[in-house]
């Protein structure tokens, strides 16, 4: 072998030999979700579960040597999956399933309940399943980067409408009365879409004072019973003489098997009423409760039977708990001897609860009553309907208010009895009006209201000086006796006025000026600015130096609402006194009309002093205001000395 032909098989050996180099690819896959349901019958009427199996089967496009990223590429995470019944003959209640996350080859459980329409027509339906999640399609080599993305796919499931029998009750009777024996019929209706082949049906008594034949339980043999058959079935029975005289649940069961030849049962609730040996009648039925209150239950009661009722007792029992009897579904009021086509009057407490509708309930009647063979009898139960009373109820109008802080003031309006019964010893009571506002009185008797009546009322009312100003809201509440003689309270009135800002009893202007060293007529003009009249108004007024005051009081026996009154003081000025407006204050002390005295607020209102108008310079110092002269004048080294002489 030649040097180069041995060197290039040498290099194909090599080739051959050294390991190969594998180049790492993306890991790329995605998760696919399959929905299927393996038990799809369901019957008309029938409530179910329909058991959905979730299950993936993932692809692998390319992976890389991670397990881990494999195993990610391939799940669905926060898979979340719904039922939409579409077409579908049922109603799906429950809401769409979180499953979590699924991995590749996994199958997970989804249980939907739904109820199947009454009359589903049998027949196959596809029904749309929602599937949402979240899944990652590539990761980098290294795990570079991530594709995250989320899938909301429709899939489809078959659910198959089965025909099926179904079976109801619809009527029982019994000729056994109360202590005897007789005859229990059920009646039933195959009310299904198929044949009951081969059915059985039985009864079970629930109450140990019936018994068929001494046994809780009996039974008979159907047959075929076909859709829309009805059947009677008569059951030899014993009614205790202890039992009581109303309805005796029994349990009813057919067993049967269906069109594919699977055995069923349907089990059934019903009751059966021993016979009475007497019959009465509600002949009218009265309350005075309304929703969420108590009140009575008035009964005329007829004895329509042909026989005298010894030691009667009516029985009242209330199947809905919107109306009991002091808080108990029974009640039981004793007649005593009821003659044959007697009526008697029968009053028992009731009540309503608060969210009682504004309708007739159904309230059971049974009289039982000791019969002739000292055994004790009791008559067919009865049924008649109690509603309650529309609620009493009120209103406020006209209402209006004069408020103003640090101030008296008054509440009116009217109340009126919207019915539908009258009010008796009403009294309308104000509730406590809050911080710095009082109230004289918190009651105002208003007696008897009869239904759509008004009365008026008023309260007086006090603002203290640091209530605030603006609106407030005021509550009263009727306090009454109603039809029964039994106090009641209505619901809050409410009433909204506003509370006005505080203001000067009085308003004072004046535009008085006086020239220094003279002295002038001081006239105020005084007006009331409050609703009332105000008398004995006495005013004073106070000045300081330079001013002086010689009339310091005026008087005024009386100023209307809005009207104005002038008083006269007498004041004067310094001759020193620099031009210039001074401040002097004044205060009155009046009556109000209930013969209050008060004092005011000091007011402050300003004098001018002008120059003086008597020749000025050392001249009018001399003179001074009442131009008499006030002392020598002295010249000494060319400078004027005044001397002020004493009065004597």
């Amino acid at each position: 072998m030649s040097g180069g032909r041995a060197l290039a098989v040498g290099l194909v050996v090599a080739m051959l030999v050294a390991p190969a180099t594998v180049v790492v690819a993306d890991t790329e896959g995605r998760p696919e979700l399959t929905v299927e349901l393996p038990d799809n019958r369901v019957t008309a009427g029938e409530v179910t579960s329909l058991e959905l199996q979730v299950g993936n089967a993932a692809t692998i496009e390319s992976s890389g040597r991670d397990t881990a990223d494999i195993e990610r590429v391939t799940s669905a995470r926060g898979v979340r999956i719904s039922v939409r019944p579409d077409r579908a003959p049922f109603e799906v209640r429950t809401n769409p399933r979180a499953l979590g996350t699924i991995p590749d080859g996994a199958v997970v459980s989804a249980p939907f309940e739904v109820v199947v329409d009454e009359d589903a027509e049998p027949g196959s339906y596809r029904v749309p399943v929602e599937v949402e999640y979240e899944y990652t399609e590539r990761i980098g080599e290294n795990d570079e980067y991530r594709d995250t993305d989320t899938e909301d796919e429709t899939l489809y499931v078959r659910v198959r409408v089965v025909p099926d029998a179904r079976f109801e009750v619809v009527e029982t009777t019994a000729d056994a009365a109360v202590g005897g024996s007789g005859t229990v019929r059920l009646t039933l209706e195959n009310t299904g879409n198929a044949v009951a082949e081969d059915a059985s049906l039985s009864v079970r008594s629930g109450n140990p004072s019936l018994t068929f034949g001494g046994s809780p339980t009996a039974d008979t043999h159907v047959g075929d019973w076909e859709p829309g058959e009805r059947r009677t079935f008569a059951f030899g029975a014993n009614v205790a003489g202890n039992a009581e005289p109303r309805s005796l649940s029994v349990r009813t069961t057919v067993e049967y098997e269906d069109v594919d030849g699977v055995t069923k049962t349907s089990t059934l609730s019903a009751g059966v009423t021993p016979a009475s040996e007497g019959t009465v009648r509600v002949a009218s039925a009265e309350t005075t409760a309304a929703a969420g209150d108590t009140g009575r239950l008035t009964l005329e009661v007829e004895n329509t039977g042909d026989r005298t009722l010894r030691g009667a007792r009516l029985e009242l029992r209330s199947p809905n708990a919107a109306l009991t009897f002091g808080g108990s579904p029974t009640v039981t009021a004793f007649v005593g001897e009821w003659e044959p086509g007697e009526t008697r009057e029968v009053t028992v407490e009731s009540t309503f609860a608060e969210d009682a509708e504004q309708q007739a309930y159904a309230v059971d009647a049974t009289v039982t009553y000791d019969a002739p063979d000292g055994r004790t009898a009791s008559t067919r139960t009865v049924t008649f309907g109690a509603a309650p009373t529309a609620e009493q109820s009120f209103s406020l109008g006209s209402t209006n208010a004069s408020l103003r802080v640090d101030s008296e003031g008054s509440l009116a309006g009217t109340v009126t009895n919207d019915g539908p019964a009258a009010a008796e010893n009403a009294v309308l009571v104000l509730e406590d009006p809050g911080a710095n506002v009082d109230a004289t009185e918190r009651e105002f008797a208003l007696g008897e209201l009869g239904p759509g009546e008004s009365a008026s009322f008023s309260y007086e009312v006090e603002v203290g000086s640091s209530a605030r100003s603006g609106p407030r809201q005021f509550t009263y509440r009727l306090r009454y006796d109603d039809t029964d003689g039994d106090t009641r309270r209505s619901d809050p009135l409410y009433a909204r006025h506003t509370v006005a800002p505080s203001r000067q009893v009085f308003g004072v202007e004046t535009d008085a000026s006086v020239g220094a060293g003279g002295s002038t007529r001081f006239e105020v003009r005084l007006t009331n600015n409050g609703d009332e009249p105000v008398t004995d108004v006495s005013a004073k007024l106070f000045a300081d130096d330079p001013i002086s005051v010689s009339d310091d009081e005026a008087f005024v026996d009386e100023i209307g609402p809005g009207e104005t009154a002038t008083v006269t003081f007498s004041i004067g000025a310094a001759g020193s006194a620099t031009p210039k407006v001074y401040p002097v204050s004044l205060d009155f002390q009046y009556d109000e009309p209930d013969g209050d005295t008060k004092l005011s607020d000091t007011y402050r209102v300003p004098v001018e002093v002008t120059e003086s108008q008597g020749g000025g310079g050392i001249l009018s110092l001399l003179l001074g205001p009442g131009g008499v002269g006030l002392g020598l004048v002295l010249i000494v080294g060319g400078i004027a000395v005044i001397r002020r002489s004493r009065s004597s």
